[in-house]
This record gives C-alpha cells, structure tokens and sequence, in this order.
C-alpha cells in the first residue's frame, strides 16, 4: 500500500497534477489509465477536498485534482470495472442528470463497489442557499434504482442500499451539542426514514443526508 501510494504522488508530480482532457475527444486518456491503476478509490466531484488517497475528478481548477472534466459530459474518461470506492460529497446535486451520472458510476464502478453519496437533505438551509444546486436529496432518492417500491426502474443499472441516514446541526458551529439528538429526533428519524420524511421534516429540518450503495452487476 505505501509503494502504491508513492508511486501515485509521483505520477501526479511527474507526469500530470491535473489531466486537461477535452470533453470533445471522449476517449480514454493513457494517463487516466495509469492513475486508476495507482488508486482503487475515485473522488467525483472532488472540489478542493478530495479524499485522501483518491483519484480526483472535477471540472474546476484545485490543485489536487487528477482528471480535469466537465461531469455533465459523458461518458467520462475511465474505463468499465475501474473501482473499488467512489465518493460523491456534495456533488450530485450540482448536476445537471443525476440519473445519467448514476449510470456512469455503475459503469465504472466494479462489482460490489462501494458508493458514498453526501448532500444537502431537501429540509436543510444548506439545500436552498448554493444557487448553484440543481437538485434536492431525500433518504429516498434513490429506491428506484435499488429495486424498493412501485417505482422501480428497470434500468441498465442496479445498486443496493447498505445505510441511509440523515445528520442534524449543531447548536453552533464551534459548538459540539446538537439539539435534536438529545431530543430523540435523530434517532427516529434514522431508524424510520419514511415517517420522518413524511410527517417529521420541515418540523425538524435535517442538515445532510448520507447514502452508501452498493453496485450490483
């Protein structure tokens, strides 16, 4: 694990800290190829806070991303059965299909990868004041694509949900206490997702909702 994680820093430093590819060409970059094959783990999304020992993809310009592409283009340079992890925080509420972009992680996301989906919940403050957000997130967002209710989709795709839950906020930032943990409100929200959701939310907003998938091939 340390050679791979050496071996990576130094791809990033001698070959590429930022791979520029242009979302017109389309194709597999060799030096994607090499990236993938240092890292089992991809930040899309990345931002300035990728995670650590990931292989970073984001359209904006942060030093430590690896692959520089527009996230509404697709499909995205990497190749099928890629990964082990991929990490979406805070990212698919900024694009513009959330949908296709599922389709791209089940594509290059291995069997049995992880998927950790974090974003603004549909109740939170946080959700409404980025203009820049395209989408709302509920605990249940995504049922449709992991074979719950009547509105399953047959799709080219299919995950399974390991853990869906919602967190709240604190008193104050510098302040640890959360209110509505002491209250129970955390804990039933967690433990009956569809009755919070349905009757609980906008009396006790939620600040993230956090998804973990499963992909099912």
């Amino acid at each position: 694990m340390k050679l791979a994680g050496f071996l990576h820093k130094k791809v990033q430093q001698l070959l590429s800290s930022k791979l520029d590819i242009s979302p017109k060409k389309g194709q597999q970059s060799s030096w994607t190829n090499l990236l993938v094959a240092m890292s089992n783990i991809l930040d899309l999304g990345c931002g300035k806070n990728k995670w650590p020992g990931a292989i970073g993809i984001d359209f904006a310009n942060f030093p430590d991303i690896d692959i520089k592409w527009n996230l509404d283009h697709y499909p995205y340079p990497i190749k099928d059965d890629s990964f082990d992890k991929i990490i979406l925080h805070h990212s698919i509420e900024h694009l513009e299909n959330p949908e296709r972009t599922l389709k791209e992680v089940f594509r290059i996301g291995k069997n049995g990868c992880i998927v950790e989906i974090v974003s603004p919940h549909y109740s939170s403050l946080n959700a409404y004041a980025d203009l820049n957000h395209r989408h709302l997130i509920s605990m249940h967002s995504f049922d449709a694509y992991c074979g719950y209710g009547s509105s399953y989709i047959e799709a080219d795709m299919r995950f399974k949900i390991l853990e869906r839950r919602v967190s709240f906020w604190r008193l104050h930032d510098k302040i640890k206490f959360v209110p509505y943990k002491v209250l129970g409100i955390s804990l039933i929200a967690n433990k009956f997702p569809a009755f919070y959701e349905r009757f609980l939310t906008f009396l006790f907003p939620a600040k993230e909702t956090q998804i973990v998938l499963e992909v099912v091939k």
